[in-house]
């Protein structure tokens, strides 16, 4: 199996006990595979979610076999629109575990910081979108498709067949002539501030300071982070829950 989609999220809030964190974490994964087992159209997947604590650090992954994906797409009207739909049901299921990552916590005030996905299919469609421009060959995008899937690609011979042959039928956009027109340019004055006055630091008086402060602040409890591993090898497979400390 090739990972074909990842999500990764950054959840601010306070420190959680592992209790809540194991059932936090479970609950999510179950949902968010619930979602795609109902709306994303491939026949065995894998999958996975880390999920650390100090804030919330989640990190989820989809991994499918490219015959898995060929079929998938085999139900729509053609290889192209396969992949537009698949990928758009990925990107749609990853959506919806970030918005259950944060509506889980509501009650903890928390504020999603960070996301990111990588969708491997949306990279594809950039690929076809370069050979309908006339930016790269057939030859070159199946170079970069085997970028995107590695060494599967050369193996699943139904899935880069059908590629290659989507490839060299796909309608190009016609060539447009570009006409010259005058560059403008602007002159911007830099002006430069004013020299900033150097004040009298009393030195001694700073290190003083900075002693009383530290000397004041409690000790913190020594606290172990860990992060919780759940992940389903394939549909049929049973799933798996690790805690790890980190």
């Amino acid at each position: 199996m090739t990972n074909i989609a990842t999500t990764s999220f950054y959840i601010k809030t306070k420190n959680l006990s592992e209790n809540y964190l194991e059932k936090y974490s479970t609950e999510l994964f179950d949902t968010w595979e619930q979602y795609i087992d109902r709306h994303v159209e491939l026949e065995d997947y894998s999958l996975s979610l880390e999920i650390e604590e100090g804030s919330i650090k989640g990190s989820a992954r989809i991994a499918a076999a490219l015959y898995a994906i060929y079929m998938g797409i085999g139900n729509y009207g053609s290889f192209v629109s396969g992949v537009q739909t698949i990928s758009s049901q990925i990107k749609s299921a990853s959506d919806h575990l970030i918005e259950n990552a944060a509506k889980s916590l509501q009650k903890q005030n928390t504020k999603i910081a960070k996301r990111y996905h990588s969708n491997k299919l949306t990279r594809l469609e950039h690929v076809f979108e370069k050979v309908r421009g006339r930016k790269i060959s057939t030859e070159e995008a199946m170079i970069e498709a085997e970028k995107i899937f590695g060494e599967e690609l050369k193996i699943e011979l139904a899935f880069s067949d059908a590629l290659k042959h989507s490839l060299d039928h796909l309608p190009q956009q016609s060539e447009q002539l570009f006409l010259p027109f005058n560059t403008i340019k602007e002159e911007f004055q830099i002006k430069t501030p004013p020299p900033i006055s150097k004040a009298k630091i009393d030195l001694s008086q700073l290190e003083k300071t900075r002693k009383q402060i530290e000397h004041q602040k409690p000790e913190k409890p020594f606290h172990q982070p860990f992060r919780i591993e759940i992940w389903r090898e394939s549909k049929k497979e049973k799933k798996n829950l690790r805690i790890i400390k980190v």
